[in-house]
């Protein structure tokens, strides 16, 4: 856990380190040298240095990781992730595939799961959403089933993790499944 939060960390201010530090430095030097106001209260150059560069640095500094915290939002949230799948003839299919996302899937949404085996991920069903259970999790029917992989499924070769839920699907894969209609 203690790595995962030094990753985290890293993760988040890594851009403003890598891409903006020599920014900031470069227009709180230029700047400290045009601010002064002429009468008044008088900071010196130095003075309107360390200002502007705290300034900047803050700015700059809460808009890395905004943008950071925006790219984890819309990774995590954007996934689908397959919860399980039950035998069930109560939603007018023989098994009821259970999916958790972070997106709104409309009833009638036909998703790709897909297998993990190795490097490479095979075709493993196509689900059409059918509506929410009371956990909020979607729930579907798959329309189109690959029968060895439902066999591993139930004979314990194939763990959910290696499913890959796809929310939009190729041409490319329709016309396969038209083919082998």
């Amino acid at each position: 856990m203690k790595d995962q939060r030094a990753k985290y960390i890293a993760f988040l201010f890594g851009p403003f380190f890598r891409w903006w530090w020599a920014l900031i430095t470069g227009l709180a030097t230029l700047l400290s040298y045009k601010l002064p106001p002429q009468t008044g209260w008088r900071l010196g150059p130095a003075g309107t240095l360390l200002i502007t560069l705290l300034c900047f640095t803050l700015l700059f500094l809460a808009l890395s990781v905004g943008y950071q915290g925006l790219q984890l939002f819309r990774a995590h949230y954007g996934e689908l992730i397959l919860r399980g799948i039950q035998k069930s003839r109560d939603l007018g299919g023989d098994w009821v595939f259970i999916i958790t996302a972070g997106v709104d899937l409309p009833v009638g949404t036909v998703i790709d799961v897909h297998r993990r085996l190795g490097n490479v991920e095979v075709p493993f069903a196509l689900v059409e959403i059918v509506g929410t259970n009371s956990d909020g999790y979607y729930q579907g029917l798959p329309r189109w089933l690959a029968p060895v992989h439902i066999r591993d499924y139930t004979g314990g070769k194939f763990l959910l993790e290696e499913a890959v839920v796809l929310r939009s699907i190729t041409a490319t894969r329709i016309r396969d499944l038209i083919d082998s209609a």
